[in-house]
């Protein structure tokens, strides 16, 4: 079978993955409110702090796979090729899931519920759920094939599930464990859709599932950055639940939350980028593999620009009607960790547009180590004395040095300085953009703070664009004087 890789395929799975996370944030944006207003910030932090560690065991079970899969099939060059691989892939998935099931619920029910004591062990159980879940979860072979659509297709179930299921189940506080079990079920729902629609790629009459070594060993060595990627979330989280309270991990989660939320818009579109140019690299296709990280430093640029922007305009109003009496301090951090949404798109498509597509697996790894390492040193030193605020900065911090490290080991293929000039256009847009806001502010003010909020949100994206129009004005500018010099 052949697939379709014209440069009109990966323009629409971008566009479509881009256009699933905007619509994909209407979720939060219904649900929050409503969610906030019936637990407590306490129980926010104890779900999100039990959900955070089921999701660091979900890592491990898909063992690096929705990374290397996603790799290798989009290399594979036969339709035999891919029924192999795929069926390896899934022979390892399912032994690895069910093996971390049973972990997970040794240390959690066994040793928290009758050494420690943990009360609320029903939550905890809910949330092991999805390490089972993941057995059926093959978007990475949709990834490797370019097929995004079936992915969102997917990622839209299952959010149209939890959804509806929340407004009409969830009505009191006591229904915690009830409202992760819903996050369960559409899951499942979701992955069941994508197994049944990949018999129009696999060939299930040539099934035959084995264990490969070679599979095993390529996997893990990226399973190892993708857990101590996440795992970061949830050593940032444990250290500031040890050094504060559980009202600050709520509080930190909430902004964190956002940052992701807004993050995984531009994420997706590199996620649909990565299978291409690992396909280009495989081809030795070098001008279109560079072409194409031009175009993502560019639309990293616009991205950053506008979102950061709109952040430090609305904040302060969009935590005072979105979250509720309770959460203001969330304003703050939401400013703070939005200004690592300057770097991490392009450390994103450094480490999965250039580092895994040329196989610099172990640089990837190191990247990721020193994010790890740097955010708990600067936690340990900040979260005890500044709390939420402390854990952001070190977020932040973190983030930056990291991105400074992948930087330097990708300048054989990457021209370093085209990326600083790129940073620098993005940082003095948005200093422009919120002096102005600001200055207007201070001299008309809005009472009601979603009117602000719409009001100054919209000036913000209007200043944006005119901002980014003009930039890019004065670059064709400057190209046409020097091809005419």
């Amino acid at each position: 079978m052949n697939f379709d890789r014209s440069n009109k395929k990966l323009k629409d799975n971008i566009a479509f993955s881009s256009i699933y996370q905007m619509l994909a944030m209407i979720v939060p944006i219904l649900t929050t409110p409503y969610v906030t207003r019936i637990f407590s910030v306490g129980q926010m932090g104890e779900y999100s702090l039990s959900l955070t560690t089921a999701s660091l065991f979900v890592i491990v079970a898909q063992f690096g796979i929705e990374t290397y899969g996603s790799r290798e099939i989009a290399k594979s060059k036969s339709d035999l090729k891919k029924n192999e691989i795929f069926f390896e892939l899934v022979s390892i998935q399912f032994i690895v899931s069910v093996f971390m099931f049973l972990i997970y619920n040794f240390i959690f029910i066994f040793i928290f519920i009758f050494i420690f004591e943990v009360s609320n062990w029903v939550l905890y159980f809910t949330q092991s759920l999805l390490i089972l879940v993941n057995i059926f979860d093959i978007a990475w072979l949709y990834v490797g094939l370019e097929e995004i659509k079936r992915t969102i297709f997917r990622n839209t179930l299952t959010k149209v599930f939890v959804t509806i299921s929340i407004f009409v189940f969830i009505k009191d506080e006591t229904q915690l464990s009830l409202y992760a079990l819903f996050n369960v079920l559409g899951m499942l729902i979701g992955n069941l859709t994508m197994v049944f629609s990949s018999r129009h790629y696999i060939d299930y009459k040539l099934k035959k599932y084995s264990f490969s070594k070679l599979h095993f060993k390529s996997s893990f060595k990226l399973l190892v950055p993708r857990l101590l990627e996440s795992s970061n979330s949830t050593v940032e989280q444990s250290i500031l639940k040890i050094t504060t309270l559980s009202s600050q991990v709520g509080l930190y989660n909430e902004a964190k939350k956002i940052n992701n939320l807004l993050f995984s818009v531009i994420n997706s579109a590199i996620n649909a980028l990565s299978p291409r140019m690992s396909y280009y690299v495989s081809k030795n296709r070098t001008q279109d593999f560079k072409d194409i990280i031009e175009k993502g430093l560019i639309y990293s640029s616009i991205f950053s620009i506008i979102i950061i922007s709109g952040i430090f305009a609305v904040s302060n109003d969009f935590v005072d009607f979105f979250f509720g009496e309770g959460f203001n301090e969330v304003a703050p951090l939401l400013n703070i960790t939005s200004i690592s949404l300057i770097i991490i798109p392009l450390m994103a498509l450094i480490n999965r547009g250039i580092l895994i597509p040329h196989g610099m697996d172990k640089e990837y790894t190191n990247s990721v180590i020193i994010t790890l390492v740097t955010g708990i040193i600067f936690n340990i030193l900040l979260d005890p004395k500044y709390g939420a605020i402390g854990a952001s900065i070190s977020y932040l911090l973190s983030q930056v040095i990291s991105f400074l490290y992948v930087l330097h080991i990708s300048k054989n293929v990457i021209n370093p300085l085209s990326v600083l000039k790129h940073l620098l256009v993005t940082i003095v847009s948005i200093l422009i953009n919120s002096l102005s806001v600001n200055y207007l502010k201070k001299n008309f003010i809005i009472g009601n703070s979603f009117l602000s909020f719409l009001f100054y949100g919209f000036l913000s994206v209007a200043i944006s664009v005119s901002i980014i129009f003009i930039v890019v004005l004065l670059k064709r500018k400057r190209k046409d004087t020097v091809v005419n010099f």
